[in-house]
């Protein structure tokens, strides 16, 4: 078990410095987006569920609300995300990804997946790879029920 433990710490540590390197690999094609890792993090969140909540970006991130309020302030200012009230609960706002962000976004994704791809290029076999999905998918459901 130890050994899955290092292995996921080691290719948590390889995705971030892949999205690192996609993010200064980018700088030039959006000048004007410096993201940090957690405005990343939410970015990547909203385009995966649109309808989440600041409760629940709080509880995924293990930050206070009071810090996803000074993010989300931030991310609206650089023109990355909007924010529209709740129709079925006006306390509560809904977040959307811009344009922009989106972009951004699916530039990462594609520059992140030409470094994994060249990564693994001849490498592997296609049996490695869907054992290796296929154990990812079923720890992503595990920690998404730690969640809810």
């Amino acid at each position: 078990m130890e050994d899955i433990v290092n292995v996921l710490q080691e290719i948590t540590t390889c995705a971030e410095l892949a999205r690192r390197r996609s993010v200064l690999r980018l700088a030039n094609e959006f000048p004007d987006i410096k993201t940090s890792y957690n405005q990343n993090q939410l970015i990547y969140m909203l385009s995966r569920n649109p309808d989440i909540t600041c409760h629940e970006i709080a509880l995924k991130m293990h930050i206070s609300k009071s810090a996803i309020t000074q993010l989300v302030q931030s991310m609206i200012k650089h023109g990355l995300i909007s924010k529209h009230k709740n129709s079925n609960d006006h306390r509560c706002y809904k977040f959307k990804l811009t344009k922009k962000s989106l972009d951004y976004r699916q530039s990462v994704v594609d520059e992140m997946k030409k470094m994994i791809a060249g990564a693994l290029q001849n490498k592997t076999n296609n049996t490695d790879l869907k054992s290796f999905i296929k154990i990812h998918r079923l720890l992503k459901e595990h920690c998404d029920k730690l969640i809810d």
